[in-house]
């Protein structure tokens, strides 16, 4: 298990570090806002399925799939396969409006039907840290809910949850 969360965290270090981890805020070269402050759908998100505790109160359960949204407009899905984590999926991403945006996959690891396919998706940031969102695929063809809630910065400096 310790393995698999150390695999994780140098897996998405990499990926900040060979995708484009900071974002311009202005056109002074010395302002940049580095993703982990992001207050947008830029960072690093894992998903998460609605339950209920046992005394009925509503909860969050994570699970072992990631998606990175970069500055660059980059994606990246990454996931727990028998222990190792790998990357899912790889493309691109565009905003179409203050609550939709397009994924454009370039390859598709789990489901090679779906390279080159296009997501539209339609979300609702819930709070700073959460995004309610439901996706439309060109080959799937079924609207598909899912909940993210953005990966914290770990440690006293961080939100530990």
């Amino acid at each position: 298990m310790k393995k698999l969360e150390l695999a994780a965290l140098l897996m998405v270090a990499a990926l900040f570090v060979s995708c484009g981890m900071f974002k311009k805020t202005s056109n002074s070269p010395k302002q940049i806002t580095h993703m982990m402050e992001s207050k947008s759908l830029i960072g690093v998100w894992q998903q998460a399925i609605a339950g209920q505790s046992i005394t009925g109160k509503a909860s969050i359960q994570k699970v072992k799939n990631y998606k990175v949204l970069n500055a660059d407009n980059t994606i990246y899905t990454l996931f727990d396969k028998g222990g190792n984590l790998v990357i899912g999926l790889y493309g691109s991403y565009e905003m179409t409006s203050d609550s939709t945006f397009t994924e454009k996959i370039i390859k598709h690891g789990q489901n090679p039907g779906m390279s080159g396919s296009e997501s539209q998706l339609r979300f609702k940031m819930i709070d700073d840290n959460t995004i309610a969102l439901a996706y439309y695929n060109s080959v799937i063809k079924v609207w598909m809910p899912e909940v993210w809630v953005r990966v914290p910065l770990s440690g006293p400096a961080g939100l530990l949850r």
